[in-house]
C-alpha cells in the first residue's frame, strides 16, 4: 500500500535508536505490532526492516474485533493522532498513519455488516407513555469519511463502467485523486477500495483486491492533499524556510520512485503529486 511504503528505512533506523521513546509513541508501537497480529513481538524485531512489506502486505479483512478494539482504546486520544507524534517523533509518523488508515477502513466496512435484528422488552414507563425527548443520532465514521465521486458511478450502465474518463473521488477538506484516462471501474467499489485521510492515500487496502498496474485504479493519477501543514511552528513568512521546506516535502515524495512531486504551498497546505500506479 501507498501509505506503508513511506516506513522508510531510515525511518526505522532512527526510531530502533530511540533508548526512551515517548509514551505515544510507544502506543503506535503497540497499535502497529497489535494490527500485525503479534502483540508480544519485541522492538527489534518489530521495528526490523521487513516491517513496511509486512505492513504492505497485511490481509486487513483478516483483523479481529478484539484487535480493532484494543487499537481503537490506544489511539482515541489526541497525542496519538498524527500530526501530534510528527511534533514529538517525526520518524513515526508514517506508522502512525498507517495505524490510522488501517483503523479508518476497518470502521468502514464495520458499517457495512448488516446488524442482526434485537428484539427489546419495552420497560413501565416507556410501555406508558411515548419518548418525550428525541435524540439526535451522531455521526458515524463511514459517514466522517464519505468519499464524493465524479462521475457518480451508480448512474452509469455496465457498458459505461468499463470507461470512465477522469474518475475523480474527494473527501472534502481532506483530498483528492484523479485517476487519469479512462478508467474500467465495473470490478471498483469505490467506498472499499480508496481511503483518504489527513496526508495519505490508500488504494486497495486489501492487498487480495488489487489488479495487476494498469488495471481498475492501479494505474496512474493524481493526487491532491489539503491541510497538510508544517508541524510545530516553523516561520512560514520567510520565503526561504518555505522552499527549504518545500524541498524536503519533494525528497520525502519522491523516495518513493512511483510518485512524482508536482507541487507544495507552505501556507496554504497543499500537497500534490503523481504515481504510476498504486
Amino acid at each position: 500500500s501507498r501509505i506503508a511504503t513511506q516506513v522508510s528505512g531510515r525511518n526505522l533506523r532512527e526510531l530502533r535508536k530511540l533508548l526512551s521513546p515517548p509514551p505515544q509513541v510507544l502506543k503506535i508501537f503497540e497499535a502497529t505490532a497489535i494490527l500485525l497480529g503479534d502483540a508480544t513481538a519485541p522492538l527489534p524485531e518489530l521495528l526490523s526492516e521487513a516491517l513496511p512489506q509486512r505492513l504492505g502486505t497485511l490481509d486487513v479483512t483478516r483483523i479481529s474485533a478484539l484487535q480493532r478494539s484494543r487499537v481503537k482504546a490506544l489511539l482515541k486520544l489526541p497525542d496519538v493522532q498524527p500530526d501530534a507524534i510528527a511534533a514529538v517523533c517525526h520518524p513515526c509518523a508514517s506508522l502512525s498513519q498507517w495505524c490510522e488508515c488501517v483503523m479508518m477502513f476497518l470502521s468502514r466496512t464495520a458499517s457495512m455488516v448488516p446488524k442482526s435484528p434485537t428484539t427489546t422488552t419495552p420497560s413501565k414507563a416507556s410501555a406508558s407513555r411515548p419518548e418525550e425527548t428525541e435524540t439526535v443520532p451522531l455521526k458515524t465514521d463511514e459517514e466522517e469519511s464519505k468519499l464524493h465521486v465524479e462521475p457518480d458511478l451508480s448512474k452509469l450502465s455496465r457498458e459505461q463502467l468499463k470507461a470512465v474518463r477522469e474518475l475523480t473521488v474527494t473527501r472534502q477538506g481532506v483530498g483528492s485523486v484523479i485517476f487519469h484516462g479512462l478508467t474500467d471501474c465495473s470490478e471498483v467499489e469505490v467506498q472499499r477500495d480508496i481511503v483518504l485521510s489527513k496526508g495519505f492515500i490508500l488504494v486497495y487496502p486489501d492487498p487480495k483486491k488489487k489488479p495487476p498496474a494498469g488495471c481498475g485504479l492501479n494505474k496512474p493519477a493524481t493526487v491532491t492533499m489539503f491541510n497538510c501543514f508544517a508541524p510545530g511552528e516553523l516561520l512560514m513568512d520567510d520565503p526561504l524556510v518555505r522552499e527549504d521546506y518545500k524541498e524536503k516535502i519533494r525528497l520525502m515524495t519522491e523516495e518513493n520512485k512511483t510518485c512524482k512531486f508536482l507541487d507544495y504551498d507552505c501556507q496554504k497546505g497543499i500537497w500534490q503529486f503523481e504515481v504510476n500506479r498504486f
